[in-house]
């Protein structure tokens, strides 16, 4: 029987499959270890081989020398987990205006992190998730009255990633997808992250982004077969290690909206 290796990406998928499908996976995989050069070859000659498993999921894979490498598993669609989307506001850092939390300085009439909860809440997300950090508690009074799940990051002042891990482990487990985004970016479009929700839905790819002009910016959406990878990510770095990882399952999507870059700092505020 040959030896059976997955590649990281084919492992986090594996992890996000409801169990009826993890195990209709698992059965082909313990199958393929038997059978492994019944596949069909995946294009000229190259040493890929492809397996379907009733029109549901495709496992691509190499073998050779008593070794089956396991390098994607792919399907319509990537994520078999419902169509619930999560929305996770990093809004945990240290940064004052005059005294006040940056989440709480007036933007048009309401504390900053409000306005970003609003927005995302316009949008059609199924859950918000903020993630504070920083005088949390004075910051907390902000949201009261809004519909939306606070996690408390202590650890804000090491990292981003912090904030992120806070945020994803209180993902709704039937969430297809998370929303991420920076909490000082109050002047995204609702619109527009419904784009993005559109495009993913439409599209299926792990990863999209919104783009206006040449820059790529906030907030971006992840599958949620992505999750493990970002709960490995450590520092100040976000989803940025992530998105480099899999830049052949992102899409960019144009959009007019120079919102997803104008972020509020505290020296500019």
């Amino acid at each position: 029987m040959a030896e059976l290796f997955l590649a990281a990406s084919v492992r986090s998928y594996l992890h996000a499959l409801p169990a009826p499908e993890r195990r209709l996976v698992t059965r082909a995989l313990s199958w393929l270890r038997r059978n492994p050069t019944r596949g069909m070859k995946l294009w000229g000659s190259s040493d890929l081989f492809l397996l379907h498993l009733y029109g549901t999921v495709e496992i691509v894979y190499s073998f050779g020398a008593g070794r089956i490498e396991v390098v994607a598993l792919k399907g319509p669609p990537l994520s078999l987990c419902g169509e619930r989307i999560a929305a996770v506001v990093l809004a945990a850092g240290e940064e004052e205006v005059a005294g006040l939390p940056l989440p709480l300085l007036p933007i048009e009439g309401l504390p900053l992190i409000a306005r970003v909860i609003d927005l995302f809440a316009a949008s059609g997300v199924d859950e918000v998730i903020a993630v504070l950090g920083y005088k949390a508690d004075e910051v907390k009074k902000a949201l009261e009255d809004r519909d939306v799940k606070v996690v408390i990051n202590h650890d804000y002042s090491k990292g981003l990633s912090r904030s992120l891990r806070c945020g994803l482990q209180i993902v709704s487990p039937e969430a297809s997808a998370v929303v991420i985004s920076l909490g000082n970016l109050p002047f995204v479009s609702p619109e527009t992250v419904r784009h993005l929700l559109s495009v993913y839905r439409e599209k299926r790819r792990a990863i999209v982004a919104p783009v206006c002009g040449q820059r790529r910016g906030h907030p971006v959406v992840f599958d949620v077969s992505l999750i493990p990878e970002l709960l490995r990510v450590r520092g100040n770095h976000g989803g940025r290690t992530v998105i480099k990882r899999h830049r052949g399952d992102l899409v960019e999507v144009r959009v007019e909206d120079p919102g997803i870059f104008t972020q509020i700092e505290p020296k500019a505020a």
